[in-house]
């Protein structure tokens, strides 16, 4: 139907197009006058109300479409001056399709019958005009306050750049707009409105609907990428929110573009790590803990080796994938977690596997050396010490973080090295150096740390670090983090766009893991003292 809405491409073809009124076209028109009545019927007053149609940019194109649709108007009102049926039949129909589409109840409304709004449609469609909204026409839109309008506006760009349609009930638009910024302005045709949101309806093609729900999913990514900012304290210029590029769309126009930089999303030498948690929810935290007990005890059913590493930490040596992917389907992430992405790491360590990678992984258990926040039995280790985390002061509705669960030595927490010994293996103490470390022992094994937190962990905040709050848990939270080797399979990643800015952020966010872990080190201190007797030094004071 779109060539029945939409002029034909090329110079002054549109001065022979001839619209017609699409089935379309001609049901959202209707849809408009039955959602006008229904609001009225059920307020009892009269509202403003608004029909958007937007097929084409040009403006001869506005006059023929908004033509075709007053001959529409003129049929049904001729229909009833001559007493025919045949237009309250064509409207019950519709009116009966598109309540069982989203009854009222759905939405906390009572529902409007069809003879109540039948009452009054006449004089609706005798109020409804058809406006044009351009750059060249005259009669432009208006909404007085002494009198409801009740207006099909068709126009272009005054209608997709800014101008607030009142009491937008029924839009209809066909222009294949390729933009993210151009979307996200028509998006706001989406909007809901308090005490009609059963009689809001769009009409669209399935390709700009596939646009929207790919932008929405652009969209919430970003919200999660800004939300970075609070939960681990860096600025955007330390840490520039990333975009997700799409095959079909441009993000906006290239003039705009000029600070932008290309970027990718990859697992290849990162370590995502769970520092958002439901901390009120018992049945969620207890569903980590049997996750977590399945991976070890499946683990070793498969063949894998229970193992004290070089610094002391106990954990599980050759784990096959198969059974991280298992535990990857069954560890519940936080949804604001971005970066957590069961699906998209479950994709990842199988390309990897098919280029010969992270097909074996070891696991850790990043215990507390003493007993001061107690213990809890955890699969075939038996006891472990639970380690302290409490919580970044700022309030979340979706639970608590925590601002980062790991410490940087983390890295090599399975390596045959003592913490004296990596020490002296690198420059200094970042992750990027313990990364080049660990290449030389693990190439291509994944690692898995697990970290068992107790639920009344303390808060101890110092002076110039954020504010932070005792945990306050339903229960005891299983955390966990994933060290994965430099990629081997080529073009796994997703490609995405940022601002460029200067390559500190590593370094900076390895101060901020620090700082936040301050407590955590005066924990151990008197776990590393009994442990120095043996290795020679503190592992947890690598680095400090």
């Amino acid at each position: 139907e779109i060539t029945l809405v939409q002029p034909p491409r090329g110079k002054g073809a549109v001065y022979g197009w001839d619209p017609e009124l699409a089935d379309s076209l001609r049901d959202a028109v209707l849809w408009f006058l039955l959602a006008s009545c229904a609001r009225r019927a059920r307020d009892g007053v009269d509202r403003h109300a608004s029909m958007l149609v937007h097929t084409s940019m040009l403006s001869e194109a506005h006059n023929r479409l908004a033509g075709a649709i007053e001959e529409g108007l003129d049929g049904w009102r001729g229909a009833l001056a001559a007493g025919e049926e045949s237009t309250r039949v064509e409207a019950e129909a519709l009116w009966a399709r598109e309540t069982s589409r989203l009854p009222s109840e759905v939405v906390g409304l009572q529902q409007v019958s069809f003879d109540d709004l039948w009452a009054i449609f006449g004089i609706t469609l005798d109020q409804v005009a058809v406006v044009i909204d351009n750059y060249r026409s005259s009669d432009r839109l208006s909404y007085p306050k002494d009198r409801a309008t009740t207006a099909i506006v068709v126009g272009g760009n005054t209608l997709s750049r800014g101008l607030t349609l009142e009491g937008l009930t029924s839009s209809y638009f066909v222009r294949a707009a390729s933009a993210y910024d151009t979307l996200l302005q028509m998006g706001r045709w989406f909007g809901y409105r308090k005490g009609y949101e059963d009689l809001i309806r769009i009409w669209m093609t399935d390709e700009l609907t596939e646009w929207f729900e790919d932008l929405a999913r652009v969209e919430a990514e970003i919200r999660t990428e800004i939300q970075r900012y609070a939960d681990t304290d860096l600025r955007p210029d330390q840490l520039p929110v990333r975009i997700r590029t799409h095959p079909d769309m441009a993000i906006t126009a290239a003039a705009k573009m000029r600070g932008a930089v290309k970027a990718s999303m990859s697992y290849s030498g990162s370590r995502p790590q769970t520092i958002l948690f439901k901390s009120g929810d018992k049945e969620w935290l207890g569903s980590n803990w049997v996750a977590g007990a399945a991976l070890v005890e499946g683990g070793i059913s498969d063949g894998a080796e229970l193992a004290t590493f070089g610094g002391g930490v106990r954990g599980l040596r050759g784990v096959g994938a198969s059974r991280i992917l298992r535990f990857l389907d069954r560890y519940s992430f936080h949804e604001a977690a971005l970066e957590l992405r069961s699906a998209a790491m479950i994709k990842y360590i199988e390309r990897e596997n098919d280029a010969g990678s992270l097909l074996d992984w070891n696991i850790a258990v990043i215990e507390a050396k003493d007993q001061r926040n107690g213990t809890v039995s955890f699969a075939d280790f038996g006891p472990v010490g639970l380690i302290e985390r409490s919580r970044l002061k700022e309030a979340r509705a979706d639970g608590v973080s925590i601002g980062a669960l790991i410490s940087v030595i983390d890295r090599v927490s399975d390596l045959p090295l003592d913490s004296k010994s990596v020490k002296a293996a690198v420059r200094e103490v970042t992750d990027g150096e313990l990364l080049k470390l660990r290449s030389d022992y693990e190439p291509r094994t994944g690692l898995i740390c697990l970290y068992p937190i107790a639920k009344d962990s303390k808060a101890r905040t110092s002076a110039g670090k954020r504010p932070r709050a005792d945990l306050e848990a339903a229960d005891n939270m299983l955390g966990v983090a994933f060290f994965f080797p430099e990629a081997r399979a080529r073009g796994n990643e997703v490609d995405y766009v940022s601002a460029a800015v200067v390559e500190q952020a590593t370094e900076d966010l390895e101060s901020v893991l620090e700082e936040l872990l301050a407590a955590d080190l005066a924990d151990q201190q008197a776990g590393d003292s009994e442990a120095a007797a043996a290795d020679g030094i503190g592992r947890r004071t690598v680095g400090k």
